[in-house]
């Protein structure tokens, strides 16, 4: 039973899900950042919008800068939710072997339910070994 125990904890510490949540979550704060950076450009072009065309051409070309940002930035989001899809699948690997753990958690379970109940039914077992003691019936 340690050794199923040590298989399905094998099987579930071999999940990349906490690479891959980290990685959504540096993407997320990535957009985050690429958007607040618009939101404060597109501001500054709103107050500028009198302003001579001259003083302009740096706040176009900045918001230029901040949109390719911003379009790196959401095809790093749609990699990483991808990824994140193909974990989750039910046909994934991980998925497969979440399933698979379980399963095997399923079966300890029951083994250590049926010992219970023999160490119950004869609580000497642990001195005599599995045999249960001798019943004379006539």
């Amino acid at each position: 039973t340690l050794a199923l125990l040590a298989s399905v904890r094998a099987k579930v510490d071999g999940l990349p899900m906490e690479q891959s949540l980290a990685a959504f979550t540096a993407t997320m704060k990535a957009a985050e950042k690429t958007l607040a950076s618009i939101e404060k450009t597109s501001e500054e072009l709103r107050q500028l919008g009198g302003s001579a065309r001259g003083e302009i051409k740096p706040l176009v070309a900045g918001l230029n800068a901040t949109t390719a940002e911003a379009v790196i930035a959401m095809k790093e989001i749609e990699k990483t939710a991808g990824e994140l899809r193909s974990l989750v699948s039910p046909q994934s690997p991980a998925h497969l072997r979440i399933v698979k753990a379980l399963e095997e958690l399923t079966l300890l379970t029951r083994s250590l339910r049926e010992f219970s109940e023999s160490v119950v039914r004869n609580p000497r077992m642990f001195l005599t070994g599995r045999k249960a003691p001798e019943t004379n019936s006539k």
